[in-house]
């Protein structure tokens, strides 16, 4: 299990990774997932994203939609930011 808080998400502002800008990633991912996935799991994991208030606990099946999403979807920071909360939960 990995948890993840989608609401406050740290992002590095640059490659040098000095510096981080913190948001609320909850709806643009859940709007990655729901647009871009195909399937049930996809679905309610976009709307458990969407609908959390901080830190949610994912099953390593749904941590790698949304780690394989990030990769495929998102930009390189945003999937620092991914796997820095990932590697934090272990």
């Amino acid at each position: 299990m990995k948890r993840i808080n989608f609401k406050e998400l740290s992002v590095y502002t640059g490659i040098s990774k000095k510096e981080k800008v913190t948001g609320d990633a909850r709806e643009s991912f859940a709007n990655v997932l729901y647009t871009h996935l195909s399937g049930i799991r996809a679905k309610n994991l976009a709307l458990s994203i969407f609908n959390s208030d901080g830190e949610i606990e994912l099953t390593d099946e749904d941590a790698a939609l949304v780690k394989a999403a990030a990769e495929t979807y998102c930009t390189p920071a945003f999937m620092d930011a991914i796997n820095e909360q990932f590697l934090k939960s272990e």
